[in-house]
């Protein structure tokens, strides 16, 4: 589009419907095949936080934008601050007098911003109580996939502009400076930010991998559920994410420096397993409509974190305590993966405990579809020492991704 036709309405539908890519509302998620008609695509000026334009525009005058209606304070003492409401209304003009195009394509239900996809979109959300492991695993998990699990699969994997943005502000001290991660925080707009990736296989159909960062304490209000954890409901799989430091049943198998030293939070105070698993499970039936009758049929990947912690309490022989057979031929192990399923969830029960016992009979009753896993975001002998770990050498982190990817037919 020429410089002058950014705001001409009639132009920017015509170059939204010849374009070949597809998108996704990820907040309303309002159709039940997720993509929106492209005819149907509106523009919105474009929020301007977090970007450069507004420095770069002749309508700011001292910090002031001269063409905003409450003379919105663009920036302070920090020029990278623009406050969250601001949103441009004409575009960005050059000192030259050039337009740059500040409106984007929005969703025409909830007027939020759209995102492009590629091929079938997969969302996967990443269920945990605070101080889970969660923010590792993920960041662990997303590094494999562009590093390690691209190459040995022979995928071409590409992240989107913000993903990368996001995953430097939230992940970058794990391999950067070899520190623990704090507790991941929400956004201004009270959410996690998803990561989005798109992956091109070898010979197979591309499809876009979609993860969502879910506090089990979410669950606790419908507002809560409404603003940060909504997209389970459209989910192609769920990974639900287990700590044993924070497990009774399991803690007193644990070293009590590790424990220190890798949690936050007390037993006490963090949310147990069995009570996430029914709010989360609730919250499912009720918004999808699901009697007790029926069980639910959204693939959940029960994954043990922080398995370094209970190597030693598996035999050697056990599939769980060797890398993964995925990683080392290329592709996915159905074989591999059912040994560690039953490996994990023997392991479980034979700790005898009431309510581990109640939790996997809970799993049995509300999920059709569920495999146990056990992982470990750092690796195996990487326990954090005041606040430093050494640089990851996961172990089958991406187990749990790979089965929902198989139960969704695109590997």
């Amino acid at each position: 589009m020429k410089a002058g036709e950014f705001n001409d309405p009639r132009k920017q539908q015509e170059a939204i419907n010849k374009s070949k890519e597809n998108f996704i509302c990820l907040d309303c998620l309002d159709t039940s095949d997720r993509l929106i008609k492209k005819e149907d695509i509106i523009r919105m000026p474009k929020r301007t936080r977090f970007l450069p334009e507004c420095q770069k525009c002749s309508y700011s005058k001292n910090g002031y934008c001269s063409k905003s209606r409450a003379g919105d304070k663009l920036y302070g003492r920090d020029p990278d601050f623009i406050p969250v409401d601001h949103r441009c209304v004409l575009g960005r003009i050059t000192k030259d007098g050039g337009l740059v195009s500040m409106s984007e394509l929005c969703c025409p239900l909830c007027k939020k911003p759209i995102r492009r996809i590629v091929g079938k979109p997969i969302i996967i959300s990443i269920v945990g109580s605070r101080d889970s492991g969660k923010s590792h695993y993920i960041g662990v998990l997303l590094h494999e996939l562009m590093v390690g699990l691209a190459s040995k699969f022979g995928w071409s994997v590409q992240a989107e502009e913000e993903t990368i943005e996001n995953y430097k502000k939230n992940f970058s001290g794990i391999y950067d400076y070899q520190q623990t991660l704090n507790l991941t925080q929400k956004n201004d707009e009270g959410f996690y930010d998803p990561y989005i990736y798109f992956v091109y296989p070898r010979n197979k159909e591309p499809f876009t991998l979609i993860f969502f960062d879910t506090a089990g304490e979410d669950f606790a209000s419908d507002n809560l559920i409404e603003n940060s954890a909504k997209h389970i409901f459209q989910a192609n799989g769920i990974i639900f994410i287990i700590d044993p430091l924070k497990t009774e049943a399991l803690s007193t198998l644990v070293d009590d420096r590790v424990i220190a030293e890798s949690s936050h939070n007390s037993i006490a105070s963090s949310l147990q397993n069995d009570q996430l698993l029914t709010m989360v499970s609730t919250s499912i039936r009720k918004h999808l409509k699901i009697s007790e009758e029926k069980p639910i049929d959204i693939p959940l990947a029960l994954t043990l974190s922080k398995f370094d912690a209970l190597e030693e309490k598996f035999p050697r022989y056990n599939t769980v305590v060797n890398s993964s057979i995925h990683r080392r031929s290329g592709s996915y192990s159905e074989q591999d993966c059912e040994k560690v399923n039953k490996e994990v969830k023997s392991f479980l029960l034979k700790q005898e405990n009431t309510r581990v016992n109640a939790f996997i009979k809970q799993m049995d009753i509300n999920y059709c579809n569920y495999h146990c896993f056990a992982v470990s975001a750092l690796g195996l002998r990487n326990h954090p020492l005041h606040g430093r770990i050494s640089i990851p050498k996961p172990h089958r982190v991406e187990d749990p991704m790979l089965w929902i990817l198989k139960e969704n037919n695109v590997i």
